[in-house]
């Protein structure tokens, strides 16, 4: 289980900030994510003090790491950030939400450590809204460091017949499937735990007049057949 090569520490520090108009709370934090030799699937999910760039997020890496974020209109892999020992030949962007593959050739260890975004609940430990994604094949990595994010915590909706989630088993180095077919997952609920990320194939909302066409079109049919059989 991928939750058990994961070390999580709770909140270390809430910062109150009051005037005479507003508070605002901050909560802070890390965590420990241990990346498998072989590929990895992951996301980070603090808010890095405003900069998430690769170079910031992480302390250092085997020699020869890669980091590759996903493209939803080329269906690929953009050109992999390679680790030379000191920096990142791309110095990627992982804002909370963005998933990525990582290869390594050796296992290790790095800290994740940041701000909790927030959602507009009543408390500090609100996840936060999800954005309105589009469709297509995304890349998402868990974007709440204060716990798990199911598909519709995540995506923002109820998920919709056709729509797929695919994760990674790192120690196994394989992929797992789950669908969601006549209101049902067909492989267990997808769930995001922190740090993770999966393959997100998100379907479009049917337009009423393409819904209208396509009724017509059936009718249609119907019709040619009736007269076929008369």
């Amino acid at each position: 289980m991928k939750s058990l090569r994961l070390i999580l520490f709770a909140v270390v520090a809430i910062f109150c900030c009051r005037n005479s108009h507003a508070q605002a709370v901050n909560v802070v934090g890390y965590y420990f994510y241990t990346f498998r030799a072989g590929d990895n699937l992951f996301g980070n999910s603090f808010d890095s003090s405003g900069s998430n760039m690769l170079s910031r997020i992480f302390q250092g890496a085997p020699n020869g790491t890669t980091v590759a974020t996903w493209d939803p209109i080329t269906l690929q892999y953009r050109t992999p950030s390679v680790f030379n020992g000191t920096s990142w030949s791309i110095d990627y962007d992982l804002f909370p939400g963005i998933g990525a593959l990582l290869h390594t050739t050796s296992q290790f260890t790095n800290v994740f450590a940041g701000t909790l975004l927030q959602g507009p609940g009543p408390n500090e430990f609100n996840p936060p809204i999800p954005p309105v994604r589009p469709p297509g094949l995304l890349l998402i990595g868990n974007d709440f460091a204060g716990g798990s994010r199911t598909f519709q915590s995540l995506i923002g909706r109820a998920p919709r017949d056709g729509e797929y989630v695919t994760s990674l088993d790192e120690l196994t180095q394989t992929y797992s499937t789950t669908h969601f077919l006549n209101s049902v997952w067909d492989n267990g609920d997808p769930i995001l735990n922190l740090g993770d990320a999966a393959f997100y194939n998100l379907v479009p909302i049917p337009e009423p007049g393409s819904l209208s066409l396509l009724g017509m079109g059936v009718v249609a049919f119907g019709l040619r057949s009736w007269r076929k059989r008369a």
